[in-house]
């Protein structure tokens, strides 16, 4: 187990889900040598095959923010910054807060199921992509599905220095939509859908390919059962 540190901010302009890389490419820019975690890349050759610390998406349309654990302060070297107008393709927006919220979270294995919506998870790569394609039968896939997202909570873990003290579990409920999605110019087959597991999972975290820019954000599904918060 492992207790961590998130910062959610919302900003006031809205940010469409392709404009992301762009958002954080103008992020990059305007800060003078900006720290490792900003971008996970050493130069154009190296990257940091970690998981990211700062992640940049689109929350209720908005450009935001989300931080894990040293990327909370890290992320002060942009708020620092005396201009927070940024170059987004051909507009320029001058960048105010909406909602900025820090909270503690335990992450661990627990005895009880939390349900989640992941959205645009890129879970497929060109290897695995056309055994996916030729499964038959809905839980096939579920199954298939099952262990790949079980493996990006690994990593998500592994990433936090957290051990997990028993079995990692997941269960797909409902592949609600897959459609793809432009990655690095690459057009990638992503899923949308309901699972459950029993690893508490903060809103907005990414899992699984493309994190830092949007993709794979997780979501608690509310109000499923009694048991669960």
């Amino acid at each position: 187990m492992k207790k961590i540190k998130t910062l959610t901010v919302l900003f006031d302009k809205v940010l469409k889900p392709n404009e992301i890389p762009k958002f954080r490419g103008a992020v990059l820019g305007k800060i003078d040598q900006p720290d490792l975690l900003f971008h996970n890349h050493f130069d154009k050759e190296q990257f940091v095959y970690e998981y990211p610390k700062i992640q940049y998406k689109t929350i209720n349309k908005k450009a935001a923010f989300f931080c894990v654990e040293e990327g909370v302060e890290i992320v002060h070297q942009f708020f620092n910054l005396k201009d927070w107008s940024l170059q987004i393709g051909s507009v320029n927006m001058n960048m105010g807060v909406d909602s900025l919220k820090v909270n503690k979270f335990l992450i661990q294995a627990w005895d009880k199921y939390f349900t989640y919506n992941i959205n645009s998870w890129l879970a497929l790569n060109e290897k695995n992509y056309p055994l996916y394609k030729n499964l038959k039968s809905l839980d096939e896939k579920h199954f298939f599905l099952e262990n790949i997202l079980r493996g990006n909570i690994l990593s998500f873990g592994k990433g936090i220095d957290c051990i997990f003290d028993r079995e990692v579990k997941v269960q797909i409920k409902k592949i609600k939509k897959e459609h793809p999605r432009d990655f690095k110019g690459i057009k990638m087959h992503a899923i949308d859908a309901e699972f459950k597991t029993n690893v508490f999972l903060p809103n907005y975290l990414g899992l699984g390919k493309g994190v830092s820019i949007g993709f794979g954000v997780v979501e608690e599904k509310r109000n499923i059962s009694k048991n669960e918060n």
